[in-house]
């Protein structure tokens, strides 16, 4: 009896381990780990207010290592750029298939952090992108910067 109980607490402590290990396989590779939303913001080369109109897979190519791989593409009908030189009414942002997406929804708004990677702008998690209505710090501090032409 008391075989079958340390091989299920064993089994469970595995399993939990696992679990923790896995559970956030999300490398910020873009960003900086900061939490200083001033160097945030510095780091970006845009940033913006937009809606998320068109979601979808896009093929790229990896030339290094000779293969095919997925990203996901997010069309944005801009609304307002704090930071950054955006001339067209929409915007393309890109995000590699990885657990490091940004979950953004249609029709939503969003306050979008992103930089420039393989001369496309991306974002993912890591950057500090909100839901607009999240956004009241945010938007404080870069009318902030502004202000003070730190951007």
């Amino acid at each position: 009896m008391m075989n079958i109980r340390k091989k299920t607490v064993f089994i469970l402590l595995c399993s939990l381990i696992a679990f923790a290990y896995n559970a956030n396989c999300c490398s910020c590779k873009y960003f900086s780990k900061t939490d200083n939303l001033d160097d945030r913001i510095l780091e970006s080369s845009k940033v913006f207010s937009a809606i998320a109109i068109k979601i979808e897979f896009v093929k790229d190519s990896n030339l290094l290592f000779n293969i095919e791989t997925h990203l996901i593409k997010t069309t944005f009908v801009i609304k307002k750029v704090y930071k950054g030189n955006i001339t067209a009414d929409t915007i393309a942002i890109y995000q590699e298939d990885s657990n490091c997406l940004f979950p953004f929804k249609l029709n939503k708004q969003y306050l979008v952090y992103s930089n420039i990677e393989k001369a496309r702008e991306f974002t993912d998690q890591c950057t500090p992108t909100v839901e607009l209505e999240e956004s009241k710090a945010h938007l404080k501090l870069l009318k902030q910067m502004r202000r003070e032409r730190r951007i």
